[in-house]
């Protein structure tokens, strides 16, 4: 069966996949294959004598059919010329820059333990149900590939082209993506782990091509999301704050495109409005940068009530600095001073909004970040 997500068989038919290679035309056919990626040729050439008769397959089964009624214990065919599926890539442990495997059906193949895939072209290769495990994918090309829970597991991918990719619920823990070029990459639902690692400002080019600012902003909701999902919150929200600032630079270039006063005035107060966010609470998911704004906030009025002598009766720095913790943190100062003349009480005013506005949503913030991390 087959829908957008790729092919999808049943168990008799993934075992016939793994199997037929270990029949004794299998392991001839994977010799073949073996010594035609050493000579990087087409491996058309090779699997193509091995197809099911034409005159038996190929008019009335679907595409991506195997049919029950010829599968074996003992036989070996393929689909076509591109049907590696279920291959065991054993005693092939180089395979850098090979070109040989682009576009070729991969489905349940295995690779193991210290394969070398580095510069490799798998280029619009099918990948449902792969394992690379341990392997080595530094600079290799996976532009277009797809499939559904492939397994990439504890692989160095840094540097892999995933252009227009698509991987459905692929396994990524303990693979390390730095450097990974994204451009229209789908990455649904993945296993990920504290060990994953990908670029926390995503690559932005490669060769000519350049990733706008709304793919961007795409790639790090998709990056947040995902975290999110594995309980990672800290990386979900590195993210999350990397989309927003995204989406602040497509504000930046509307308020450039727009052309009314309204229009721009409107605009730029959701770049101002959305700067004061991140800079002073990181968009909700930074408690700690509203603690440091709270005590520059105390310390500040600190200084101004003691350098202008905004309180009375005249205080040192030490009273100053208690005058202002109580101001803050609106429990009130008549134990110490009193606001003195009207730039004392504006600034006392002042003060006591502040704290009241930080303090609120230092205490939203922090209780929010506890509660769901429980």
């Amino acid at each position: 069966m087959t829908d957008e997500n790729g092919p999808h068989y049943d168990e008799r038919t993934r075992a016939f996949l793994v199997d037929r290679w270990n029949t004794p035309v299998g392991e001839q056919v994977s010799r073949e294959v073996r010594e035609g990626i050493a000579r990087s040729v087409d491996l058309r050439w090779i699997l193509e004598k091995y197809m099911l008769d034409a005159d038996v397959y190929g008019t009335w089964f679907p595409a991506e059919y195997y049919p029950h009624e010829y599968m074996g214990e003992d036989r070996f065919w393929v689909l076509h010329g591109t049907d590696l599926r279920g291959l065991f890539f054993h005693d092939m442990p180089d395979l850098s820059n090979t070109a040989s495997l682009r576009k070729m059906r991969l489905d349940y193949a295995l690779f193991p333990l210290g394969t070398n895939l580095d510069g490799a072209n798998l280029e619009m290769t099918s990948l449902s149900g792969t394992t690379f495990y341990k392997c080595s994918l530094v600079g290799t090309c996976l532009a277009g590939a797809g499939g559904v829970e492939t397994r990439f597991v504890e692989c160095d991918m840094r540097n892999v082209l995933l252009w227009e990719a698509g991987l459905l619920k692929a396994d990524l823990r303990g693979s390390d993506l730095r450097g990974a070029y994204l451009e229209g990459c789908h990455l649904e639902a993945p296993l990920l782990d504290f060990r994953t690692r990908f670029d926390l400002q995503i690559v932005p080019g490669w060769a000519e091509r350049r990733i706008g600012d709304l793919e961007a902003a795409r790639i790090y909701r998709q990056f947040a999301d995902a975290h999110r999902s594995h309980r990672l919150y800290g990386k979900a929200d590195d993210y999350y704050v990397s989309e927003r600032r995204a989406a602040r630079e497509l504000l930046r270039i509307e308020l450039r495109e727009t052309t009314s006063v309204k229009g721009k005035l409107h605009t730029a107060s959701k770049i101002v409005l959305d700067g004061l966010s991140d800079v002073v609470f990181g968009y909700g998911v930074r408690p700690a940068r509203i603690a440091i704004w709270c005590v520059a906030t105390v310390l500040a009025f600190a200084l101004l009530i003691w350098l202008f002598e905004l309180a009375k009766p005249p205080s040192g720095l030490g009273s100053s600095l208690y005058t202002s913790v109580l101001t803050f943190t609106t429990f009130g100062l008549g134990d110490v001073s009193t606001p003195h003349g009207a730039a004392g009480r504006t600034a006392i005013a002042l003060e006591a909004v502040l704290g009241v506005f930080l303090t609120s949503l230092f205490l939203v913030t922090f209780a929010r970040k506890i509660i769901r991390e429980q």
